[in-house]
């Protein structure tokens, strides 16, 4: 049995908390843009990761040839892997900014995918030369530039 003044303040919550909505308020800007930061380094990272995973060496280094890389290979891998992250930080910006309802700016999304594609490959700071904290730190920032250019092309 619950005691009587235990339920009167049950009570008392329950009439004061506001009726919710049929709709879901939309997300302040900063929270929409937080949110498909995320999606853009989910979506960056994805690429990179599945590449990683798939040729774990270089894949222009040329068997036997002591360690020579074949420049235009290395090039056109750099651009690949660029093309597939802008693609992958755009898809996973809309798709996770629809989602939570943040009316997301595809056309914002793709130019500031661009922009974040070179502001990463600029960055001053590097955690590592090398391997996956250098994939994160790249999406992260990468994330972070397309999530701002969706927001501003909105």
């Amino acid at each position: 049995m619950v005691p009587r003044r235990a339920s009167w303040v049950a009570n008392a919550i329950l009439i004061c908390l506001p009726v919710a909505p049929l709709r879901a308020q939309q997300p302040s800007p900063f929270a929409a843009w937080a949110i498909e930061a995320g999606g853009a380094s989910v979506g960056s990272l994805l690429p990179a990761g599945i590449f990683a995973l798939a040729a774990p060496n270089d894949p222009c280094v040329k068997p036997g040839s002591d360690g020579m890389v074949n420049s235009a290979c290395k090039t056109s891998t750099i651009l690949g892997i660029a093309a597939a992250r802008s693609v992958g930080a755009t898809v996973g910006l809309w798709a996770l900014g629809k989602a939570a309802d943040t009316d997301p700016s595809l056309s914002g999304a793709f130019l500031g995918s661009l922009a974040g594609i070179i502001v990463g490959q600029l960055a001053p700071f590097r955690i590592s030369p090398n391997g996956w904290p250098l994939r994160i730190q790249f999406s992260l920032i990468h994330g972070s530039v397309t999530g701002l250019g969706s927001w501003m092309g909105k």
